[in-house]
């Protein structure tokens, strides 16, 4: 109510939990201090600020029994109570304790790891409190009366508070609260996709960048015009692994003749994304992205070739670390191409036939993508029946 965090209102038989949603992690320490107000009733029962464990269940909609359970009774985790009447062991009420949950057969009744009294009455008073977790032991202290007990409390926790009434009422309520320390801990990043998981460039969820398109059931990276350019990527990196084979026909016709494409491996570690596309001509479309290529190139002759980017200075030539010619010329045909990559070999074959291969070190995760590029001389340059494979 107003700037508080009202748990119960002063009436018979309430209960009230409330939870931060995101987990904290613990294992830095952690310190929790705000001011806790008990009154406007008859005298019970008090309220809990909760370390609610998730890995046994807890959740932040969860809440515990009622009258002497303080609402916590029953939730995985531990909790500093302040009860303002008797509860189990503790045959006086307004005391500060540390309970690591409800009695076994008795969830209206909590168990006390440790407790002090409290050198004033809880009823009709506002008590700041300091709860500190660290090494191991939890400790807490209200109005110079501290509490400190060796508690197991999980490396992730959801911070909560509780309060209950039975037949006796109160209003309970948390105001300024301050937490230090416990940094959120960050959900798990998400796993890379599968090879298998990567589909055809015609069946979607590929980027296609410049002049790339989804033509007649082929990935058409350039139409056959003079200085076109484009590229495609599958948009999440795949973990090279164990190894990954890239299978697909290419085809390049049309035209008058160059410049090729290229089968990428792009390095996202080193700024590559989805929507990067390398210059034109010689380039292929993959000179100046970050990465190794597989390129298919018809100017000045029929070759394929493994390359790890541009020559310095040169963006419109590639660098070629092994290239073999083919045996037959790349105009107006269709090829079949199958790339083997592991972290330290990239093997190209086409038409089963001649290979290039090339001892190198391949990123541990890669952007699958094509790139194509035309310059004075013009052709169209697609791929098909692309599938991405682990090797």
């Amino acid at each position: 109510m107003g700037s508080a965090l009202q748990l119960t209102p002063a009436q018979p038989d309430q209960k009230g939990s409330a939870f931060f949603p995101t987990q904290l992690d613990t294992s830095a320490g952690l310190t929790v201090e705000y001011d806790a107000t008990i009154a406007g009733g008859t005298g019970a029962d008090g309220l809990a600020m909760i370390l609610a464990d998730p890995a046994r269940g807890a959740t932040a909609t969860s809440l515990g029994g009622g009258g002497g359970s303080l609402g916590f009774g029953g939730i995985p985790g531990s909790a500093v109570a302040l009860s303002s009447f008797p509860n189990g062991t503790q045959t006086t009420g307004n005391f500060v304790g540390i309970s690591p949950g409800a009695q076994a057969g008795a969830w209206q009744t909590l168990s006390w790891a440790g407790a002090a009294p409290l050198p004033s009455p809880l009823q009709d008073t506002t008590r700041h409190v300091k709860v500190t977790i660290s090494g191991g032991t939890v400790t807490a202290t209200v109005d110079g009366a501290t509490v400190s007990q060796p508690v197991t409390v999980p490396q992730k926790v959801l911070l909560g508070f509780s309060a209950s009434t039975g037949g006796l009422t109160n209003r309970h309520e948390i105001r300024n609260l301050v937490v230090t320390g416990g940094v959120v801990a960050p959900p798990p990043p998400p796993p890379p996709p599968a090879p298998s998981q990567i589909p055809d460039p015609t069946a979607g969820g590929w980027q296609l960048n410049g002049t790339s398109s989804i033509a007649g059931g082929t990935l058409q990276l350039t139409p056959a015009a003079s200085d076109a350019r484009g590229s495609a990527f599958y948009p999440s990196a795949v973990d090279v692994g164990s190894g990954i084979t890239v299978e697909f026909d290419a085809t390049i016709a049309d035209g008058t003749g160059a410049d090729g494409l290229a089968m990428v491996l792009a390095d996202p570690a080193r700024g590559a994304t989805a929507t990067s596309l390398g210059g034109g001509g010689g380039s292929l479309g993959f000179g100046g992205i970050p990465g190794i290529a597989v390129g298919l190139s018809t100017y000045p002759s029929s070759a394929v070739g493994i390359s790890d980017g541009a020559l310095t200075g040169a963006w419109q030539t590639l660098n070629w670390v092994s290239t073999a010619q083919l045996l037959t010329p790349l105009q107006n045909t269709t090829k079949r191409v199958k790339v083997t990559i592991t972290r330290t070999t990239v093997t190209a074959v086409v038409d089963g036939g001649v290979t290039v291969t090339k001892a190198m070190a391949v990123p541990e995760r890669v952007l699958v993508g094509f790139s194509a590029a035309t310059g004075g001389l013009t052709n169209r340059h697609a791929v098909k029946n692309v599938s991405v494979a682990a090797a």
